[in-house]
């Protein structure tokens, strides 16, 4: 089943089990709502409970990727639905410290260029649904919580992708904290919030025995495909959401 597929079924699973009874105080809207945008830069952590255990070549000696910061640059555009605390979700993310040990488009290794490595600063698009299990709005402001799914593009990960960028489902738990909630209204930083994500990628990456990147090492498991990334949350449209 194609990431999009599930998407729409995890959609559509949400709104037969999770009727709001207070859908009637929200604005309605025929089908998508007016969308709202955001910047949020963070930090990620990849294989955030285990290293990737792989086999490197020529060498066989055994090793383990082990889990590494980066900073995460974060743009989304979110669109409230007619469905009650359904909401469609466009972002774009992008690291500028991430880094790797092959360029996927040219080939050649930070061995044969003379440097230490090669920047990994390929955009990842992402493009699902979330539902709001604690919306904002239900605390007061001080704490949200919800759940989504989504078709990750990004950059080809398994030994057998036939693209340079692969579809991966990721499975996703936000938590938002309104830190500056204090603040009177009317006040933009009453509007940023921090956030703290736990992200799982069902789809996609590399199984046990496959070659990845192609001669240079084998993965000796199925490689992790839990990450969490935390930081804070910028409104840009509208600059000052009522809250």
């Amino acid at each position: 089943m194609r990431s999009s597929t599930v998407v729409l079924s995890l959609a559509a699973w949400a709104t037969v089990l999770y009727h709001d009874p207070m859908s009637a105080q929200e604005p309605a809207c025929r089908l998508i709502c007016a969308p709202s945008f955001t910047f949020s830069p963070g930090v990620g952590v990849p294989r955030v409970f285990s290293g990737d255990r792989v086999r490197l070549l020529p060498s066989n000696t055994e090793t383990s990727i082990d889990p590494r910061a980066d900073l995460f640059l974060f743009l989304t555009m979110d669109m409230p639905t007619a469905i009650p605390r359904f909401n469609l979700v466009a972002q774009v993310g992008w690291s500028p410290t991430a880094d790797r040990t092959t360029n996927p488009f040219t080939g050649y290794t930070a061995t044969q260029q003379g440097r230490d490595n090669i920047a990994a600063n390929e955009l990842e698009i992402e493009l699902g649904g979330t539902v709001a299990l604690i919306r904002p709005q239900d605390t007061k402001g001080w704490f949200g919580l919800k759940v989504g799914a989504f078709d990750q593009i990004g950059a080809a990960r398994q030994a057998d992708d036939g693209r340079t960028y692969s579809h991966k489902l990721d499975l996703e738990i936000n938590t938002s904290y309104g830190f500056f909630n204090w603040l009177p209204r009317g006040n933009y930083l009453r509007n940023v919030a921090g956030f703290a994500d736990l992200v799982y990628l069902a789809t996609g990456l590399p199984s046990r025995d496959d070659e990845v990147p192609s001669g240079q090492q084998v993965y000796l498991e199925h490689a992790n495909g839990a990450a969490f990334f935390a930081g804070l949350t910028f409104p840009i449209a509208p600059l000052v959401p009522e809250k």
